[in-house]
């Protein structure tokens, strides 16, 4: 009984101490961001890292009805990836061409695009930083959702059922663990795989040292939306190292506080342990309008 009510008033002593912090948080949460038309709730903490590599953004498209884009990019080894993957990867989505046409290919083009210029600047500058992506346009009535490296999507329906929207891209997965033996690179356990024995995802943006065995090639996943689809949680591997696909979906199902809920996934995420950059985006799909243009408060 005493270990039982010390457990309990350590994790009220926890969840007041963050809320506190919520409180004297900058982050004020617009659920039609940047002109969005499918609300979002995003939160974004540093976790138990003394620096904050994890950027996110959203922008709902003027010319386009009912067409918006939301993204999550973890950095490791600085953030001058992710932060550059912020600045570029949805406006060059968003400009494609291809767009309406083939939103496949024009994701897919985007994104090696960014990957290309990035690549050259860390060159020049001597830069090791690199970013995993992790994006989902909606548009069209369907939903395209993008990933290079271990972020992730997935898919909340009717009832809290889970289907997954995007899968990590680790080293340890036997179609990557072939991809880089055949580029004639390495894939070693090192406290757990990692690719030439140092970076624990096999996809992203930048590493340049480690290319050609860390791509940038995105893979992209269709769905076309239905009735029983209610929400899209986009996140950092920081919430997916300690919750499961199903634990986020019932943990999103049963909120009431929708604009609250990318705040309480974090600090969920924080007291289940997770010791890293802890970012979510979750997008309500039953309340969709018309993109409303430039209102919104803008996340620079």
């Amino acid at each position: 009984l005493l270990i039982a009510f010390l457990a309990v008033r350590l994790v009220s002593f926890l969840w007041t101490s963050l809320s506190q912090k919520f409180r004297e948080s900058a982050i004020v949460v617009n659920l039609h961001c940047n002109g969005v038309h499918a609300p979002c709730s995003y939160w974004t903490e540093k976790g138990g890292r003394p620096y904050q590599e994890d950027r996110f953004c959203m922008r709902g498209d003027t010319t386009r009805v009912k067409c918006s884009i939301y993204a999550v990019f973890d950095g490791h080894g600085g953030s001058m990836a992710s932060q550059y993957c912020k600045e570029n990867v949805m406006a060059r989505i968003m400009n494609q061409p291809l767009l309406d046409e083939n939103p496949v290919k024009a994701m897919e083009t985007a994104i090696l695009e960014v990957d290309r210029e990035f690549s050259d600047k860390a060159r020049k500058q001597n830069l090791t930083d690199g970013s995993t992506v992790l994006v989902a346009l909606i548009h069209n009535a369907k939903i395209y959702v993008a990933n290079v490296g271990d972020s992730r999507c997935i898919l909340v329906q009717t009832g809290g059922r889970v289907r997954p929207l995007s899968v990590d891209h680790k080293p340890s997965r036997e179609d990557e663990v072939a991809r880089i033996r055949d580029l004639g690179g390495k894939v070693i356990f090192w406290g757990r795989w990692r690719v030439q024995g140092v970076l624990a995802v096999s996809r992203a943006i930048g590493d340049v040292g480690l290319k050609p065995y860390v791509t940038a090639e995105p893979e992209i996943i269709e769905k076309d939306l239905s009735s029983e689809d209610s929400f899209l949680v986009l996140a950092s591997d920081g919430l997916w190292d300690v919750m499961s696909n199903e634990d986020c979906a019932n943990f999103v199902y049963r909120n009431r506080d929708f604009k609250d809920l990318g705040r309480a996934l974090c600090y969920e995420a924080m007291l289940l342990g997770s010791n890293d950059n802890v970012t979510v985006l979750v997008v309500d799909l039953k309340r969709q309008t018309v993109s409303s243009g430039s209102s919104g408060r803008k996340i620079d």
